[in-house]
């Protein structure tokens, strides 16, 4: 089992593609300006975690109801600061997210502990 209390590339690809499939809240984007830290990816989320890890930020849209979309810029620090209270808040989302028995809830509560603090999407 790979670790999944780091989040190095793989975690991080794990999380995106999980957390944005289907996703009626959370949309996400590379700004243009961090493609030189892009290495040699081929998904969107691999873009994203390169983005990330080489020290950029990810936009994170967040879509409620029929408003406009609130912009998060997103950096690996608040990733770490959101899994920590992950962690705390969703320990049994977190028990599932370390096993890889992970799904859309398990991850979209995650990146909710990422912009929020908190889950507020149930």
């Amino acid at each position: 089992m790979k670790n999944r209390k780091d989040l190095n590339k793989e975690t991080l690809v794990d999380i995106f593609s999980t957390a944005t499939y289907g996703s009626d809240w959370l949309g996400i984007c590379r700004p243009k300006k961090f493609d030189s830290l892009v290495k040699e990816s081929e998904s969107r989320e691999e873009k994203w975690a390169d983005i990330l890890l080489g020290g950029g930020y990810i936009v994170a849209y967040e879509y409620e109801d029929e408003e406009e979309a609130i912009v998060h810029k997103v950096t690996l620090d608040m990733m770490k600061k959101g899994f920590e209270v992950f962690k705390e808040k969703c320990p049994y989302d977190y028990a599932d997210f370390i096993t890889e028995n992970e799904d859309y809830c398990t991850c979209s509560n995650l990146m909710q502990c990422v912009l929020f603090g908190e889950v507020v999407y149930g």
